[in-house]
């Protein structure tokens, strides 16, 4: 990707990221079904704590130096500090941590996301995982987009065919465009204008 590339291979993407974590999808899918079943075993099936993801993450198998970073980022994501965070949210923007090129990285967060295996999204949704895996970026010292920019894409994606007439879209469908997006590119190539903190909501 990069520029003008647009088959997810660049030295750039997420660049910061890739030095810190190594993780593969089985861990992470695995790390997600544990969120699932905590978070429907403590009545609320949107949040887990702190408490719960560590729980999650011992379970999973994740080495010491990784729970490190997910426990930095859970602070993050957890923006009125109950040390709860919406995990679905959570573990979609960790998920562009994986061992593997940009495409595949973005596919499976929307695969995280995507806890009823539907294969499509709204248009919220997509928003929401874009400005996770955003935070995440940028938390890692990565030049990311402005949350604007964000926004921006989404709405550029859904004037595509099949966007238009519908608050869903397959992301097998709009992964195309989303890559092929400007800010996208810009976001990749480590040219975006924010950092960890401004710009970012």
């Amino acid at each position: 990707m990069g520029n003008s590339q647009t088959d997810g291979r660049s030295p750039l993407a997420f660049s910061a990221m890739a030095n810190y974590t190594h993780f593969e999808k089985h861990e992470l899918g695995m790390l997600r079904d544990q969120f699932v079943d905590l978070a429907h075993r403590d009545g609320n099936p949107a949040t887990i704590s702190r408490a719960e993801m560590q729980e999650a993450l011992s379970v999973a198998g994740i080495v010491d130096t990784d729970k490190e970073v997910l426990d930095r980022l859970f602070t993050m994501f957890d923006r009125t500090g109950d040390d709860q965070v919406y995990f679905r949210e959570f573990i979609s923007g960790f998920a562009a941590l994986i061992t593997s090129d940009v495409k595949e990285k973005l596919h499976f967060a929307f695969q995280m996301y995507d806890l009823e295996g539907l294969g499509n999204l709204a248009k919220e949704d997509i928003l929401k995982v874009l400005s996770s895996i955003n935070r995440t970026a940028s938390y890692f010292g990565d030049a990311c987009l402005t949350e604007e920019q964000v926004v921006q894409l989404v709405e550029d994606v859904f004037q595509q065919p099949g966007g238009k007439s519908s608050n869903l879209l397959y992301y097998q469908d709009f992964l195309a465009p989303v890559m092929e997006h400007a800010h996208l590119n810009t976001f990749i190539s480590g040219k975006g204008p924010a950092r960890y903190g401004q710009g970012l909501s």
